[in-house]
């Protein structure tokens, strides 16, 4: 009877010993498994930055490679602007002698040519200016300009050939050498436009011939040496 008293508390204890061990078991599982799932989290949302950040880089990276394909067409790019087309337009007075009708005569010319880098303009043009009679100079047009900043001092000089417009009553006009030079400042207002002043020397010839009742022919050879201040705007 001992004997199975005993055996029973030794079955009894070992039953409690598996059922304790059969409680526990399945907790101590899930939480295994509850820790890695986890662990698998923060490797996935660890892999995830790691992409991210290489994408970051990459979107950093493109700018740069564009900014530097960009630096030299800028650079180009500002290099023509300093060279080529170039125009004037300008409203001009000429005063002079109290002698002739015109005393001070008004003019409008404007000019076009090429812009060379070093600073040298070469160009032509034509006038409508109202001397007596009204003449129209077609020229050659040069000037120099010393700096390239906002502000340019700059010589010129004109020659050409002016064709009368008009003629005085009883005489044929047949127009004459035109010239000129002087310098100015030329200011910029924008990078494609700026302001000039302009005085200078100008020289007119101007032939014409007359016819009297008896047909003797009498030609006429007047020279206009004069002052001349503009103001216009250049193009570019």
């Amino acid at each position: 009877m001992k004997i199975k008293k005993s055996i029973k508390k030794q079955l009894f204890v070992l039953f409690l010993i598996l059922s304790l061990s059969l409680y526990f078991w399945p907790a101590g599982l899930s939480a295994q498994a509850h820790h890695t799932y986890y662990e698998d989290k923060q490797t996935n949302e660890t892999d995830t930055t790691s992409i991210m950040s290489q994408s970051e880089a990459q979107a950093i990276d493109i700018p740069d490679s564009k900014e530097e394909k960009k630096t030299p067409d800028s650079g180009s790019n500002e290099s023509s602007r300093n060279k080529g087309y170039m125009g004037f337009v300008s409203l001009g007075l000429i005063p002079g002698s109290q002698e002739v009708i015109t005393t001070t005569p008004v003019s409008l010319d404007m000019s076009h040519g090429f812009y060379d880098p070093i600073g040298l303009f070469i160009g032509g043009g034509l006038a409508v200016e109202t001397f007596d009679p009204s003449l129209m100079p077609l020229f050659f047009d040069l000037r120099g300009f010393f700096t390239k900043g906002n502000v340019k001092p700059w010589i010129g000089g004109r020659l050409g050939y002016a064709i009368p417009l008009s003629s005085r009553q009883n005489f044929h006009e047949k127009g004459g050498t035109y010239a000129g030079v002087g310098g100015g400042m030329i200011f910029s207002i924008s990078k494609q436009s700026a302001f000039y002043f302009y005085l200078g020397y100008r020289y007119q010839k101007l032939t014409s011939t007359t016819t009297d009742y008896l047909g003797n022919e009498t030609k006429l050879i007047t020279e206009f040496n004069r002052m001349e201040f503009r103001l216009g705007l250049n193009f570019h």
